[in-house]
């Protein structure tokens, strides 16, 4: 009984490597939205004169990101829910 609960603490305590890739695609996208909202809001107070996109362009960018984070979480509980699954059948 107490191996598998060191087991399961164990799992809980290291992440699953499913989603990472996913979540660092998601916190880039996120950076270049808000990169996009400073170098717009840059342009409009100090007249920059920087490209920036547009607002189909930003909110294209902030919906994948978006989605990208939500891919990540899904799939980092699926990976969580597999271990807890396996430990839960070796015990």
């Amino acid at each position: 009984m107490e191996s598998a609960k060191k087991k399961t603490q164990h799992s809980a305590n290291t992440a699953p490597p499913s989603g990472k890739g996913m979540l660092r695609i998601s916190l880039f996208l996120f950076f270049l939205f808000f990169a996009n909202l400073l170098i717009g809001k840059g342009n409009i107070s100090f007249h920059w004169g920087l490209p920036h996109l547009e607002s189909v362009a930003e909110f294209l960018l902030l919906g994948a990101a978006s989605t990208t984070l939500i891919w990540a979480a899904l799939k980092r509980e699926a990976a969580e829910n597999d271990i807890t699954d396996t430990t839960s059948k070796e015990a």
